[in-house]
């Protein structure tokens, strides 16, 4: 499947979310994914679709609900930028039987309550041998994807959340 979904930062939410979040996006459109249904503010929808969001739901809202209406059912994967124990519940609730939740902080939820589904807790280093290869790739690759502006950094998030 080449449909994602996101789970962006809600208030009082860990700082870095935003990074893995924004980078994410990105990523992801580079990797080929169509479809990419994210989390977010609505007044940030042009900032968040500039990043490759095809989709925007307001945080607010019924995520899981929202999520089935847009693909008329659940998903293969979600990537949780947040990774508390309500954003891994929904992102649960929205993947298929056997989808898979990649989180950026651990584990929060009971994993004996999703058995036919699996939450993934990743560390983001490059440099472990399990992950080397993809660090080389994507470091070959960093200079010109940053110098034609295929991924944009910037020195400080916006101001992302009400």
């Amino acid at each position: 499947a080449n449909t994602v979904s996101i789970l962006n930062s809600t208030v009082g939410e860990r700082c870095h979310s935003y990074s893995a979040y924004h980078l994410a996006l990105q990523l992801l459109k580079l990797s080929g994914y169509s479809t990419i249904i994210t989390t977010a503010s609505l007044h940030n929808t042009d900032l968040v679709k500039s990043l490759g969001a095809t989709h925007i739901i307001d945080r607010k809202a019924d995520v899981v609900s929202e999520a089935k209406k847009i693909l008329g059912g659940p998903i293969d994967l979600v990537y949780d930028a947040v990774s508390n124990k309500e954003t891994q519940a929904q992102a649960l609730d929205i993947v298929s039987s056997g989808g898979q939740v990649i989180s950026v902080l651990g584990v929060q939820v009971d994993k004996a309550d999703y058995p036919d589904k699996t939450v993934t807790a990743i560390f983001a280093n490059v440099h472990t041998p399990n992950v080397r290869a993809l660090g080389v790739s994507l470091y070959s690759k960093l200079t010109e994807l940053l110098a034609t502006g295929a991924i944009k950094v910037r020195s400080r998030p916006p101001r992302m959340l009400d």
